[in-house]
């Protein structure tokens, strides 16, 4: 599990130096790790499952690092862990926004799909 925490640090300094924000907080190999093994989505409250793929990029269960405010870097405040799907729908759309469409989108399907 090292490996992919020490992969997700990298990726989280690459991404911040492309957007030419911030450096991120040193991140500890061994608290990522404990996250991604043992942590919850901070949205759909999930657990972080690698048993669908060992690949966290094509795992859509994996743990991925999400900017609370993405005009900001990956800080210890501005950081939450969320399923990779939840990362890549997300995008740009600010949270309080995207949370919205995910209850908008539950109430369709709830009442469109029995």
């Amino acid at each position: 599990m090292s490996h992919r925490a020490k992969i997700a640090i990298k990726r989280m300094k690459e991404r911040t130096s492309k957007k030419g924000l911030l450096d991120p907080v040193e991140w500890d190999v061994i608290e990522v790790e404990g996250i991604m093994e043992y942590g919850f989505c901070a949205i759909s409250g999930k657990k972080f499952d690698y048993s669908y793929s060992t690949d966290s990029n094509n795992n859509p269960y994996a743990a991925s690092p999400d900017r609370i405010d993405n005009s900001e870097g990956y800080t210890e405040l501005n950081t939450q862990w969320v399923l990779n799907w939840i990362n890549l729908a997300r995008n740009d759309i600010p949270l309080e926004e995207f949370k919205q469409l995910l209850v908008e989108t539950g109430k369709y399907i709830s009442k469109h799909n029995k």
